[in-house]
């Protein structure tokens, strides 16, 4: 028995829907997109999805976050080679990252923030990946050098784990990632300079975590970054009179460091910058900036 059905089946989205996803989709003729985010559903992720010539052929859109899924991720959905987007975010899957789905070579999202996947950070991905959430897991140990080899990257984060060690000054080859978040973790070492070769990057958040060291100079060239976050850990020095070339800086959060020192007067020319957070933690709209020390921001 087969299934015809529309091209997408999207209406299932945010509803009360419960029970175990139906294996017999997998027989489903010319569907291209499946939401069924934001429902009750439970148990795992059928395995034989992939199996056959039907949904396997024609799907291209998956979502299934924010159920209450769990078991571990089907290293047979490396046969979805159609799937662009994937998210099962918001669930309760365990276990670790299956290498076979390198084989996804159409995908561009993937979302497996928000579930209790665990293990080291993987990076079998396809070359094929734009964006990609690894967030609120338990991924433990450093942060691998082999995603400096996804190009393609223009969303990386990784918030939320448990990752150790440096920040590897290799992601500087991600020159088209606009936005990196390894907030909330336990990163180590200064902030590499050489993420200045990142032109594209807009959003760089890497605050609570272990970080030290000195500001990086290089980052005055840093043109296109919106928001800066680099709190909670314990960066030392003075503020840099060169930052003042992040012409596109908006948001800038400093605070719970070992700063120290006076405001440049050169920052007056940000004219985009709405938002500092000095060391008291409170937030300061900046209409023009003067030398105040900046333990006296508030």
């Amino acid at each position: 028995m087969s299934y015809s059905g529309p091209h997408s089946i999207s209406v299932l989205t945010n509803n009360s829907f419960h029970g175990t996803l139906p294996v017999d989709w997998k027989k489903l003729k010319d569907v291209k997109e499946i939401k069924v985010d934001m429902n009750t559903i439970t148990g795992g992720l059928p395995t034989d999805w992939s199996m056959g010539n039907d949904l396997k052929n024609t799907i291209e859109h998956l979502d299934l976050s924010d159920n209450t899924i769990s078991g571990a991720l089907p290293s047979s959905w490396s046969k979805l080679t159609g799937l662009t987007f994937l998210s099962v975010a918001g669930n309760g899957l365990s276990g670790g990252y299956p290498e076979a789905w390198s084989q996804m070579t159409a995908l561009k999202t993937l979302d497996l923030g928000r579930n209790g996947l665990n293990g080291a950070v993987p990076t079998a991905f396809p070359a094929s990946l734009e964006d990609l959430h690894l967030d609120h897991n338990s991924f433990t140990g450093a942060l691998p050098l082999g995603l400096s080899l996804l190009t393609s990257l223009k969303l990386l984060n990784v918030k939320g784990n448990g990752l150790v060690g440096a920040i590897p000054g290799s992601y500087s080859e991600l020159t088209n990632l606009d936005t990196f978040d390894a907030s909330d973790n336990l990163i180590t070492g200064w902030i590499p300079a050489s993420l200045a070769s990142m032109t594209a990057l807009t959003k760089l958040l890497v605050n609570n975590n272990d970080l030290d060291g000195p500001l990086p100079l290089e980052f005055s060239t840093l043109s296109s970054l919106d928001t800066l976050n680099i709190s909670d850990n314990t960066i030392s020095g003075n503020l840099l009179p060169e930052w003042s070339g992040m012409i596109s800086l908006r948001i800038l959060h400093l605070d719970n460091n070992v700063l120290t020192g006076t405001l440049p007067p050169s920052y007056g020319g940000l004219a985009d910058l709405t938002t500092l957070y000095g060391d008291t933690g409170k937030s300061t709209k900046i209409y023009l900036l003067a030398p105040y020390l900046l333990h006296g921001v508030g």
